[in-house]
C-alpha cells in the first residue's frame, strides 16, 4: 500500500526581478501670458505633499527677459503665476527656487537693477506669490556680476555664489548671505593673485551642511599650469571663509556640484569625484570616470542616497553624448557606471536634470527622454520624450513632475505594477492592503502570522488578516489538490522520498486559475512527500 505524505508546508520562492510598468501621465498644463511672447521652463520644485512650482525666464513683450514662476497643487490645480522684473526693464536670470523653511519662496539669481550692470538677488515671495522683499546685492566694481548656484539653510538664510569682474578685466569668486529680512549679512570674495598675473575665479557650486556650515566649490586659473584648480571653501553661518583648498590636474577642473554629508564633503568635476573632510583634508580622488573626451562632458546634478553615498549623473561625451550615471563609493571607488542610451545609433542625448527620491531611485531627464533608474543600476523604465525635457522632480508618493520646453508641467503616477521602494512588492498590492504604494514593510509580519508581507505577497494572501492563509495540498485518491489558486501565480508540486535530507524534486507546475488545481504526480511511491512552492510567473 502506497503511503503518502501531503505538507500543508507552502515553500515561497522569490521571483526573478524584472523591469516594471511605465507611469502614466495624470495631468499637463502649459503656461501661457499675453504679456510674455515666449516663456522657457528651468526648473520644477516640489514642496511638503501640496504644491510643486515650475520656474524659468520669460522673453515679455518689452524686450527684457523676467523671471516666470507658475505655482499648481500636486493634483494639478493652478495657483498663481508670478513675472518678476530685476527692477531696470532688462535681462533677469534665476539659478534656483528656494522653498522657506517659514513657508513661501526665495527667488536666487542675477538681476539687473539699473542701466546693464547685473548684480546678485534674492527675491522673497509669501505662499500666494506676493512680494515680501527683495536684496539686490551691491555690485563691487559697478561691472557684471554673475550667481551660478544658490541654497537655503534651515533657518532661511540664502547663500549665493558665481563670480565678479574686476576693473582689471578678471574675474573673482564672490560669496554672499543674504538674511532672513532681505539683508546681506556677509560677503567674501576670492581674487587669484600669482606672480605670473591674475587669472579668472569663479563659485560655481554651494551647498550646507546639518550644522550651518557652507560649503563653495569653484574654479581658477594660474598661468602655465597644467589645468584649471578647483576651489573648495568652507564658511560658517556667519562668515568670513574657515579655509579655501585648491587642486589642480589635467582636465575638466571645474567643481561642478558639492554636497556635504556627515564628516564628509563631496566635490565632482566633469571627469571625477573628490572626498574632503570637514577641515579642508583631501581624502580620496574617484578614478576618472570612463569618457572618451571627458573635458566636453558636464555634470549636471549630484544626490547622496540613504547610506550618505554620492550619485553623479552627467552627460558623457563618448564620441558621442549620452546620459551618464556614477554611483561613488565611500572611498572614492566607483559602485557604479552607467551609460543609457534608447537607441545606439542616435545622434547625441543631452541630459538637461536630475533628482533621487527617498529609495534611492534616480531620476534623469533630457533629449532623450526621462529615465528612471534603481540603485543597483538597473534602468527600470523610460518616458520617450516628447518636447525638450528640462527638468525633473518626484513627490514622496513617487508622483513625477516633468518641466517640458517651451513652459509645459507635467505630472506621472508610477504604475499599480510597478514597485516604487525597491521591496518587491508592487505599488498597487500595497496601496490595496496598506493604503499608500510603499505602505509596506516587506520584512515585516503585519497579522503575525509567521509570514512577511513579501511572502504574503508572493502566496496570494491577506497581510492584515491572519486567517488569510494558503490551503492545504490535499489527496483525492487520484490526484493531489489544491482547492483554490491566485491568478499570476505559477504553483510547482515538489517531491521527495528521504526527509532527512534528499532533494525535493520538481514533479509538475501550473498557472494559478483563480479557481482550484489538479496535479498527477509522476510516480507515487511508497513513503513519497509531496508539497507545492508558490512562484511568480
Amino acid at each position: 500500500m502506497n503511503t503518502f505524505r501531503l505538507f500543508i508546508l507552502v515553500c515561497i520562492l522569490a521571483a526573478e526581478s524584472k523591469a516594471t510598468s511605465q507611469p502614466s501621465v495624470v495631468w499637463s498644463d502649459m503656461y501661457t501670458n499675453p504679456a510674455v511672447s515666449t516663456a522657457e521652463v528651468i526648473g520644477i520644485r516640489v514642496v511638503s505633499t501640496n504644491f510643486v512650482y515650475a520656474w524659468g525666464e520669460a522673453n515679455t513683450t518689452n524686450g527684457d527677459r523676467d523671471i516666470q514662476i507658475v505655482a499648481y497643487q500636486q493634483d494639478g490645480t493652478f495657483l498663481w503665476s508670478a513675472l518678476l522684473d530685476g527692477g531696470a526693464q532688462a535681462d533677469d536670470h534665476p539659478v534656483d527656487l528656494l522653498p522657506s523653511p517659514a513657508g513661501g519662496l526665495c527667488v536666487a539669481g542675477t538681476l539687473t537693477a539699473s542701466g546693464s550692470i547685473t548684480s546678485y538677488g534674492v527675491i522673497r515671495l509669501s505662499a500666494n506669490a506676493s512680494e515680501l522683499w527683495r536684496c539686490v546685492v551691491p555690485n563691487l566694481t559697478n561691472l557684471s556680476e554673475t550667481v551660478t548656484s544658490a541654497c537655503i539653510d534651515d533657518e532661511g538664510r540664502v547663500y549665493l555664489t558665481g563670480s565678479a569682474l574686476g576693473t582689471n578685466g578678471y574675474t573673482g569668486m564672490r560669496t554672499v548671505c543674504v538674511n532672513t529680512n532681505g539683508v546681506v549679512l556677509w560677503s567674501d570674495e576670492y581674487w587669484t593673485h600669482h606672480p605670473q598675473g591674475d587669472r579668472d575665479a569663479a563659485g560655481t557650486a554651494i551647498t550646507t551642511d546639518q550644522q550651518g556650515h557652507i560649503y563653495v566649490g569653484g574654479v581658477t586659473y594660474i598661468p602655465n599650469a597644467p589645468g584649471p584648480y578647483h576651489i573648495l571653501a568652507k564658511y560658517p553661518t556667519e562668515g568670513p571663509r574657515s579655509w579655501l583648498v585648491t587642486r589642480v590636474y589635467s582636465g575638466g577642473n571645474r567643481a561642478a556640484f558639492v554636497r556635504a554629508e556627515g564628516t564628509n564633503v563631496f566635490l565632482s568635476t566633469n571627469d571625477r569625484m573628490f572626498g574632503y573632510s570637514t577641515n579642508g583634508v583631501e581624502l580620496w580622488v574617484s578614478p576618472a570616470y570612463v569618457a572618451a573626451f571627458p573635458w566636453l562632458s558636464s555634470v549636471i546634478g549630484m544626490m547622496i542616497d540613504t547610506e550618505g553615498r554620492p550619485y553623479v549623473a552627467r552627460t558623457a561625451d563618448m564620441g558621442k553624448k549620452r546620459y551618464s550615471l556614477v554611483k561613488i563609493g565611500y572611498d572614492g571607488t566607483a559602485l557604479l557606471n552607467d551609460y543609457l542610451e534608447s537607441n545606439p545609433y542616435a545622434g547625441n542625448q543631452y541630459l538637461q536634470d536630475a533628482c533621487m527620491d527617498q529609495y534611492d531611485n534616480v531620476y534623469l531627464a533630457g533629449s532623450d527622454g526621462t529615465w528612471r533608474v534603481g540603485p543597483d543600476g538597473r534602468s527600470w523604465w523610460r518616458l520617450a520624450p516628447i518636447g525638450s525635457e528640462a527638468s525633473v522632480a518626484v513627490n514622496d508618493s513617487g508622483d513625477l513632475f516633468i518641466g517640458r520646453m517651451p513652459f509645459i508641467t507635467e505630472c506621472y503616477r508610477p504604475s499599480r505594477d510597478d514597485d516604487l521602494d525597491r521591496d518587491g512588492i508592487p505599488n498597487g498590492w500595497e496601496e490595496d492592503h496598506f493604503y499608500h504604494v510603499t505602505g509596506a514593510a516587506a520584512g515585516e509580519d503585519t497579522d503575525l502570522d509567521s509570514l512577511s508581507n513579501w511572502q504574503e505577497y508572493i502566496a496570494g494572501t491577506d497581510p492584515t488578516n491572519p486567517l488569510s492563509i494558503q490551503p492545504p495540498l490535499k489527496w483525492t485518491g487520484t490526484s493531489l489538490l489544491i482547492e483554490t489558486s491566485s491568478l499570476e501565480r505559477c504553483y510547482f508540486i515538489v517531491s521527495t522520498s528521504n526527509l532527512l535530507g534528499a532533494a525535493w524534486t520538481d514533479e509538475t507546475n501550473q498557472m494559478g486559475t483563480g479557481a482550484a488545481l489538479l496535479f498527477d504526480p509522476q510516480d507515487a511511491g511508497p513513503l513519497k512527500s509531496f508539497k507545492y512552492d508558490i512562484r511568480l510567473p
